[in-house]
């Protein structure tokens, strides 16, 4: 690749790097080009002590597949964030347009909770979020456009409602760049460092400020996928719930909420999400979800 290019995007992707204090970091990058960018981007700074974890490219991906939310990933970079006592973990996709982080104690931060602290901080007018994004984000003030999931809807909407913000599950994040709307994971990595330097331990913020409790999402084999979301529509109807089917079947309720969607790549799956103000309704909730699926 270009030298030219890396040198002059290492350059502009370090001017979004403003620490408070020195900051230690994990990087992983899933073997694909994420390291050469971050390393001309971090070049003689000392305001920034990273470590880097398959930062080689290799596109036989050995350290653990391209795919950061993978257990194997997050483990690692966990248990390397605990060995160098280091701030935060980052760990990118192979061709670094997803990102997830790692707090100081190890533990995976939800995308919901980055997005919370990035709302707080920049205070965009307006931001495009996916159906999946909860209630740390969805119930603030700020303008939220809701999208289906998938980076092409979410860039879609900041196009036609000129929106400066956006954001995936999945780790996407999206800005707006002069009239490019674009998903920069290690833009997205550098505002959030400059965030994490403001505190002295993100895992204290994370915790002061978790307020609801979240199902992964998780997927589910099935034979009728719309047979499926009728059946649940009508299981639940009693409960007057506030329906959506922007993207599969919405359903928010006063404690908790639910989103089951097939799978968009034409395989027979659905996949859920749900959040609750507390675990044991999580728990409850969910295991009543489970069974109308099984039972199906």
């Amino acid at each position: 690749m270009d030298k030219t290019f890396f040198d002059q995007y290492g350059e502009f992707l370090g001017g979004k790097l403003k620490p408070k204090r020195s900051v230690r970091v994990v990087f992983d990058c899933s073997n694909g080009y994420a390291g050469e960018v971050l390393k001309k981007a971090l070049k003689g700074r000392k305001d920034v002590q990273a470590y880097y974890l398959n930062d080689v490219p290799n596109g036989d991906f050995p350290g653990h597949g391209p795919n950061p939310i993978l257990p194997e990933a997050l483990n690692a970079l966990g248990r390397e964030v605990l060995l160098r006592k280091a701030d935060l973990g980052v760990t990118l996709d192979g061709d670094a347009d997803r990102v997830i982080f790692i707090d100081d104690k190890g533990r995976e931060i939800d995308p919901d909770m980055v997005v919370k602290l990035y709302i707080e901080r920049k205070k965009p007018e307006k931001v495009a979020l996916d159906i999946r994004m909860g209630r740390l984000v969805t119930g603030r003030t700020i303008k939220t456009t809701r999208t289906r999931v998938g980076n092409y809807y979410v860039k879609k909407a900041m196009i036609e409602k000129d929106i400066s913000f956006g954001a995936e599950r999945s780790g996407h994040y999206f800005f707006k760049l002069g009239k490019a709307y674009i998903d920069m994971a290690i833009m997205m990595t550098f505002v959030f460092i400059n965030f994490v330097s403001e505190k002295n331990e993100i895992s204290s913020w994370i915790d002061d400020n978790q307020t609801t409790f979240r199902l992964k999402e998780k997927n589910y084999s099935v034979k009728n996928s719309r047979r499926l979301l009728l059946k649940i529509r009508k299981a639940y109807a009693k409960q007057e719930p506030k329906w959506s089917e922007l993207d599969g079947l919405t359903a928010e309720f006063k404690r908790f909420w639910f989103n089951i969607r097939p799978s968009s790549t034409g395989e027979e799956l659905i996949r859920i999400n749900m959040e609750a103000d507390t675990e044991e309704i999580l728990k409850k909730e969910s295991g009543m979800l489970e069974s109308l699926i099984r039972n199906e």
